[in-house]
């Protein structure tokens, strides 16, 4: 047994689609900006690089870390690793 619905049933469920479409296009437009204009500040960054003589590296975040850890003073750097060591202890302990 089949339910037919008259048109006027139909209508706030084919609005809600039709919000939900225009949505999706003006989300859909607004990435795409954004990502153009990412990419030409990306291209920007990498020509004053290649003007000032210098290439454009992929840096991990480990080699961050590791560079910062490096320079950081002593002191810091104790810090960090007793905290790190106290952080593991409460962890086993719970």
């Amino acid at each position: 047994m089949s339910v037919r619905l008259d048109r006027r049933s139909q209508i706030p469920e084919l609005e809600r689609r039709l919000r939900h479409a225009e949505i999706a296009a003006v989300d859909q437009r607004a990435g795409a900006i954004e990502a153009g204009a990412l990419q030409e500040g990306m291209d920007r960054r990498a020509e004053l690089l290649a003007k000032a003589g210098l290439q454009l590296l992929p840096v991990e975040a480990f080699h961050v870390r590791n560079i910062a850890l490096r320079h950081m003073p002593r002191r810091w750097l104790g810090r960090y690793f007793l905290k790190a060591i106290k952080k593991e202890i409460a962890l086993l302990d719970a």
